[in-house]
Formats: C-alpha cells, structure tokens, sequence
C-alpha cells in the first residue's frame, strides 16, 4: 500500500474514464469495491479513497454520491475499522449536505414583498420555484436580471415562479 498506482488508477478512472451520471457511477463503485474485497487492505483504502475523492468533487451528482458511499460502506454499517470520531465527523457532514441536494426543499424563507407584505417561499404554489439573489451593484445582475425577466415572462403559464430577493437596503430600487 506504499505506492501511488492505486490512487493514481482510481483518480484516472473516475475523472477521465468513468460516466459521471448517478446510476453509472454507483455501478462503478460497486464493481471497484468488490475487486477491492479480495485484500482487507487494499478493500479499505479504495473505498476511503472514493470517499475522499467524491468529497472533493464538484457538483450536485458528486455530492450525491458522495452521500450514497458515507451511507452504504461506513455510516451503516459498522466495520471494525472505522474510527468513531471520523464517523462522527462523516455523519455531520452527510448532514450538512442532504438539504442542498437536488431536488431537496429549501429553506422556508420569509421575506418582504414590494408592498410591504411578508411572504413566505413554502407558502407559494408553483411546481418550480426559481430563487435569485439580486443586487444594484452587481454587474452581472444587470445583464442577467433583464433576461430572467423575460424568461419569467414566458413561462408564467406553465406553472413557474420566479422569487428574486434584492440583498440591497434601498427599498425604492425593488422595482
């Protein structure tokens, strides 16, 4: 285990080789994990390399698998191996991510509309609800606020709400 071939071949692999949707990369874990099974060691250093390796990754398919391998090899079970407080530590962490999967509800924010009223986002009916956070200073606002606009526009008949939230003091600038 005092070499760098096997991260080396698994960094590769799940970088340049391996489909990076859900289904495809779950499959590839298992068929990894098992070939892995054949030595202790070399069974338990792939799969906190994984784990690590997807800890890392960027983007809402890497969080998820990331939190399928915490769930399946270390959090449900319990392997002689793991050390509590890193399973402590995984467990806090998996925590952390879940609410900001894909697909998850947010929070239920509770804000102040144009007109002085309180609105809160659960309460509003729409099946997709788009939340952006806007500000007068930000130059990139400027170009893309118009453009949602419009966008909003077009779909507002098929069931799509857009919630913008101005992090801005100045009131009068809402509209």
């Amino acid at each position: 285990m005092r070499t760098t071939i096997l991260p080396k071949k698994l960094e590769l692999f799940f970088q340049n080789l391996a489909y990076t949707d859900y289904d495809s990369l779950l499959s590839d874990i298992e068929k990894i994990s098992l070939k892995a099974k054949v030595n202790d060691e070399i069974y338990r250093f792939t799969i906190y390399y994984i784990l690590r390796l997807f800890e890392k990754a960027l983007g809402p398919v890497m969080d998820e698998v990331f939190i399928y391998i915490a769930q399946k090899y270390f959090l449900a079970q319990q392997i002689y191996w793991n050390n509590p407080l890193f399973i402590t530590k995984l467990e806090e962490r998996v925590n952390e991510i879940i609410p900001t999967l894909t697909g998850t509800p947010g929070a239920d924010l509770k804000m102040e509309n144009i007109n002085g009223e309180f609105i809160n986002l659960h309460r509003l009916d729409a099946k997709l609800k788009v939340l952006i956070f806007w500000n007068t200073d930000c130059e990139h606002c400027k170009i893309a606020i118009p453009e949602i606009y419009k966008t909003t526009k077009k779909y507002k008949t098929k069931d799509v709400l857009v919630f913008a939230v101005y992090n801005g003091k100045e009131k009068e600038v809402w509209s």
